[in-house]
């Protein structure tokens, strides 16, 4: 994950997982110990279709702690949910 503030004010990143390729994010919520962010619709390697993933992500010291659903963007998909860790880097 990278972060950047957006020309507009809010908070823009991407996000890129083992063996996808990077994909942007917007932050559509947050506080002083956690943010949700949403992607647009980008390619799933896992689930070899197009998704819309949206995450909730709680600070935790140097390391963020979250959960994610990615939605498949035709009506016959499979959502899929999980966890994931991410420490920080210089």
């Amino acid at each position: 994950m990278s972060w950047k503030k957006a020309p507009d004010g809010h908070m823009a990143g991407t996000v890129a997982t083992a063996g996808e390729a990077k994909y942007p994010v917007n932050v559509v919520w947050s506080s002083d110990t956690a943010f949700i962010y949403e992607s647009g619709p980008h390619m799933s390697a896992l689930l070899h279709e197009r998704v819309i993933t949206r995450a909730t992500v709680h600070f935790d010291g140097n390391q963020l702690n979250g959960t994610f659903e990615a939605r498949p963007t035709k009506y016959e998909g499979k959502t899929t949910t999980g966890t994931f860790t991410a420490l920080r880097s210089a």
